[in-house]
């Protein structure tokens, strides 16, 4: 029990037999029971666990899944887990020992006293962000704008991280089903949370770094996440402001979209004038040139709109 609430961890786990074991020795004896999930490994994880698992102070619950469901599908099973459990904290501890225990009161406590229904890690504030890899940190910080766009969190920075905890009735608002399985699962969720409007909460933490090996490949991951952060943007804005909930927030944001369509357009066919014909027209220049005025204007007051209703 922490502070009078259940806790559990889950801890999904996909071929991480060097480092499985240190994470697992490294939770405070407060956590109720650890579910950890194996994603399929095909190395000894799933046995080290299963052994460790006997001589445990701490309750462990090991599952393997049936076929590899992704770090996400992993994650989502380890909280139907905890649901069918009743347990009243979820958190989130990753089988390769980057989540420093130490940190986990500082996401218990804002949910323990009601200040927020999420909390996860912020690496990009501490001041030892600068350990993280530069590409790593360059990386982040981009995902971090474009994050802020799609899921509608204004104030959460480094959503890549997956150092989380979420409270039982927060848990059951979402649906999980929807929610994308494999990395970029924590984006996603947070799409899912703005939609059922769950208050998230930032944890300053330093970044942990040791013999992990990252299994990203970047140029699909950045496909991927280009794809999940527009879709998770158009589904929160749709379904957060339109049909019976409608707010000008929608419409201010389709007219953006569409004036933004017309100034490409009109640029692609001002370029092929200006070089086919070798002059650019008067009016075609002048069009562009409103258009794009309008289109910044309008796509900003929609993000202040957005960021204020959030």
């Amino acid at each position: 029990m922490y502070k009078g609430k259940s806790l559990a961890i889950v801890v999904p786990a996909f071929n991480e037999q060097e480092l499985i074991l240190e994470t697992l020795k490294g939770i405070p004896n407060y956590v109720d029971i650890v579910i950890v999930i194996d994603d399929c490994s095909t190395d000894k994880t799933y046995d080290l666990v299963k052994t460790y698992s006997k001589t445990s102070k701490i309750e462990i619950n090991l599952i393997k899944n049936n076929q590899n469901r992704g770090v996400g599908g992993s994650i989502k099973r380890g909280y139907e887990e905890s649901l069918k459990k009743e347990i009243d904290i979820i958190s989130v501890m990753a089988g390769d020992n980057q989540m420093d225990p130490e940190y986990l009161p500082k996401l218990l406590d804002p949910l323990v006293k009601d200040i927020a229904d999420y909390s996860k890690g912020n690496r990009l504030h501490h001041p030892l962000k600068r350990k993280m890899p530069l590409f790593r940190r360059f990386g982040n910080n981009i995902l971090t704008l474009l994050n802020k766009i799609s899921t509608g969190y204004w104030n959460i920075s480094d959503p890549q991280n997956g150092y989380t905890a979420i409270t039982k009735l927060a848990l059951l608002k979402l649906d999980l089903r929807n929610v994308y399985s494999g990395y970029g699962y924590c984006n996603d969720l947070l799409s899912n949370a703005n939609i059922h409007n769950l208050r998230v909460h930032d944890v300053v933490m330093p970044p942990v770094y040791g013999n992990e090996v990252s299994g990203i490949k970047i140029g699909r991951y950045m496909i991927l996440m280009l794809y999940l952060l527009t879709r998770g943007f158009f589904n929160r804005i749709q379904t957060k402001y339109g049909g019976p909930n409608f707010h000008p927030i929608l419409l201010s944001y389709y007219i953006s979209f569409i004036s933004i369509i017309i100034l490409i357009l009109m640029s692609f066919r001002m370029l092929y004038t200006w070089y086919n014909f070798g002059y650019i027209p008067l009016i075609n220049s002048l069009a562009v040139g409103i258009l794009f005025i309008f289109s910044t204007q309008i796509i900003a007051l929609s993000m202040w709109m957005d960021s204020n209703n959030s």
